[in-house]
Order: C-alpha cells, then sequence, then structure tokens
C-alpha cells in the first residue's frame, strides 16, 4: 500500500496543457476517483501515476519516494482497463498466473495464490476456461484477479466497468468495494459515470478541463457542490438553475416569475441577480392546489417517482412526483421548493456563496 501525492503537478502535450498543477494527496489505502467528463484529464493522471506518461511539471510521490523517473515496473502499480486486456489463448488459470510467471516464482506458490485469489473473485469452477467462454463479467473479474495476485503498492483501475451492461456494472461495483474493503490497498479510480464514484469512493476529485473543482466525499461534494460546473455534473437528474433578482440583503431576499425565497445565506456579493440551484428531488409537485403554480410538459416514469419537466412562468423546472399522483403533460401542478435545499451562486464567477 502507498499514499500517493502530487506536488505541482503539470502536464503538458505540445503546446496543449492538458492538466493544470495538480497538488493532492491520497490517502494509504484510500479508494480515490477521478471523476469528469470525457477529455477533462483524468485518464492522463492515471498513467502519470503508472509512470506510462511523464509529468511536464512537479513531483509525483508514492509514501516518501519521488517516482517522477522510475518506470511502472518499479512502481509497482497494477492497472485495470476497460477491455479486460486477456491473453485470448491462455485459460483462466494461466492468465492469472502469469504476473508471478514473470516474477519467476516457484510452481507451488503460484497455484496457492491463484487459487486463493479465484476463491476471493468466486472464478474457482472457471480456471480452466478461455476467455472467449466467459462473460463480460467474468472476464472482468479475471483482469481483476491478475491485478490482485501481484499485491502492487497501488491499484490504477481505468474506466473497468464501461464494457459491462448495466445490471452488471451495479454487481461489479459491490464486488469492487468487497475487494477493497478485504485488501485495504490504495485504488486509484477513473469514470465519467458519476454513480460508480458515488458508489464506491472514500472520496472524489471532480476535474473540468484539466483543473479540479472540487475534492471531497461523496456526501460533500453532493450537498455542497463548490460551483456551478460541480452543482451541474453531480446528481442524475442534474440540478435546476434559474436566476433571481435580489431585491433585499439583510436579510437576503430573492425574486423569481413573482415569488419571492428567503434563502438562509448571511452574505451576498453586489449583484443585481444570484444564479439559484436546487435538485430535481428537492422539487416536489402536486395537483393539490399549494405551492407554486406550473404547467406539464414531459413525464417520465422511473420505478415509483416520476421525473415531470415544468413551465414555471418563463422558467424550465425538472421535478419529483410519485406515480400515485396520476400527472400528465399539460395539466397544472403545484411545486414546492424549500428554501434550506436551495443553493445560491455568484453569476460572474460560478462560485458557492
Amino acid at each position: 500500500m502507498a499514499e500517493i501525492r502530487f506536488e505541482r503537478v503539470r502536464k503538458s502535450f505540445k503546446d496543449v496543457l492538458v492538466i493544470k498543477e495538480i497538488s493532492l494527496t491520497i490517502r494509504d489505502g484510500e479508494f480515490f476517483t477521478f471523476l469528469g467528463p470525457s477529455g477533462c484529464g483524468k485518464s492522463t493522471i492515471l498513467n502519470m501515476i503508472a509512470g506510462l506518461e511523464p509529468v511536464t511539471g512537479g513531483r509525483i510521490y508514492f509514501d516518501q519516494d519521488l517516482v517522477n523517473d522510475l518506470s511502472p515496473k518499479e512502481r509497482d502499480v497494477a492497472m485495470v482497463f476497460q477491455s479486460y486486456a486477456l491473453y485470448p489463448h491462455m485459460t483462466v488459470y494461466e492468465n492469472m498466473a502469469f504476473p508471478l510467471r514473470m516474477k519467476r516464482i516457484d510452481r507451488e506458490r503460484i497455484d496457492r495464490e491463484v487459487k486463493r485469489t479465484a476463491a476471493i473473485l468466486g472464478l474457482e469452477g472457471l480456471l480452466q476456461r478461455k476467455p472467449k467462454e466467459l462473460s463480460g463479467g467474468q472476464r472482468q473479474r479475471v483482469a481483476l484477479g491478475r491485478a490482485i495476485i501481484r499485491r502492487p503498492r497501488v491499484f490504477l483501475m481505468d474506466e473497468p466497468l464501461s464494457n459491462l451492461d448495466a445490471r452488471l456494472r451495479v454487481e461489479m461495483r459491490a464486488e469492487l468495494k468487497r475487494l477493497h474493503r478485504e485488501l485495504k490497498t490504495t485504488v486509484v479510480y477513473v469514470t465519467h459515470d458519476q454513480a460508480e464514484a458515488m458508489g464506491l469512493s472514500e472520496r472524489i476529485a471532480v476535474l473540468h478541463r484539466g483543473e479540479i473543482q472540487q475534492c471531497g466525499s461523496p456526501l460533500q461534494i453532493y450537498s455542497r457542490p463548490r460551483n456551478t460546473f460541480v452543482a451541474g455534473f453531480i446528481g442524475s437528474p442534474s440540478m435546476n438553475f434559474f436566476e433571481a433578482e435580489v431585491i433585499s440583503r439583510s436579510p437576503l431576499r430573492l425574486r423569481r416569475d413573482g415569488v419571492v425565497f428567503e434563502p438562509p445565506v448571511t452574505a451576498a456579493p453586489e449583484a443585481e441577480t444570484l444564479l439559484v440551484g436546487i435538485r430535481p428531488e428537492d422539487v416536489t409537485l402536486s395537483v393539490e392546489e399549494t405551492g407554486i403554480r406550473a404547467v406539464v410538459d414531459i413525464v417520465e416514469m422511473e420505478g415509483p417517482v416520476l421525473w415531470v419537466d415544468v413551465r414555471w412562468g418563463e422558467t424550465r423546472l425538472k421535478a419529483k412526483a410519485s406515480v400515485g399522483e396520476g400527472i400528465s403533460p399539460g395539466e397544472t401542478v403545484h411545486l414546492r421548493m424549500p428554501v434550506e435545499r436551495l443553493h445560491l451562486f455568484d453569476p460572474g464567477t460560478g462560485l458557492r456563496l
């Protein structure tokens, strides 16, 4: 296991700066995730940790060891990719044994380690099969087993579940969480899937255009997003935003489409308007005549929940309702938006107030 420390790490490809000076510590034994949209630089960070890409500037440490000039082999990391990368001509047993054979470990110990790892991953009955005879989830478990068997200082995982169907992804998330609890190894995980990041991670760094927008626990990032990018990227469906006129500063009072809000915020910038955010699950609606009047546009069913797009004057919002409400497009409904659930942002900088 290892603590990973970034000190002012930068990465450029020719004249293009793709990672903009990251300083960060990933704790020993932590499950840490870099989360962001495609092209934000998360896989580049993983490749720099692995030694597959040199840093342009700054330093990377494993514990107290500077690893900038060490090869991937010298860093003692194991990578798991989305493409499995199994040898098709080898059995499951041979694929898992391969890293130990490269280290010239004796046959008896290899056999013991393969069987121990197969038992952890539920692969005991598949050891003599070849990859083409396995399901996607089984192949991914073999790829994990090949990484685990080495007992590396750090596990690096680059979107390892993206090739699996929705049901298998959920199952493998639980498998990964269980494995991390048992192995207690430092895991650095990369994904664009916020459900994976929120479900697996102890801490998350949200990336955008090569910069860390926020780093914290899943709860911190969800409940107190640092800026509008994090607020809009985290959560499904994504957060609603609308501008509101500032009509009083002490106490702060905002107005939108004839409705006045008094959010519990003590300081606000000198601006005529503020950007208000609220998550769809915090906007409830009902056909009963209490709350803000709105008109239903689109209704989407998700199990016992309805996600409803509504028009409130000039404002469009997504809200939550129960299936039992029987809400239909074109119908007039009433919204409730608790002021304690409002998130306020500076419209100029996008930063949270």
